[in-house]
């Protein structure tokens, strides 16, 4: 990706605002779902955690950046009043068995 866009992506370049800027902001402007992104920048976190795990100085650019929230689709329930309906039907169901 930062290939792409003409940016040094060499390890030790590499910042918050490059992940921010060109990483986290193209994939969203390239239209990819929020699963999707949020899979690569779990990807590359994983990637630079390793150094900083292995206690090598450099600091890591993904220590801070959160993933995406995922907006969920709200499925629709029963209003009260289809309950009470239905309750009713019900009541009367069972006493006609």
């Amino acid at each position: 990706m930062l290939k792409e866009q003409g940016i040094n992506s060499s390890f030790e370049a590499i910042t918050k605002e490059d992940i921010k800027r060109n990483v986290y902001l193209y994939m969203k402007e390239k239209g990819l779902q929020t699963d999707t992104i949020n899979s690569r920048l779990r990807a590359i976190k994983a990637f630079f955690n390793f150094p900083h795990r292995e206690s090598h100085p450099k600091n890591n650019p993904l220590s801070d950046i959160k993933l995406l929230k995922d907006c969920r689709k709200v499925v629709e329930t029963f209003t009260n009043e289809i309950l009470a309906t239905n309750s009713a039907i019900f009541q009367i169901l069972q006493h006609v068995h």
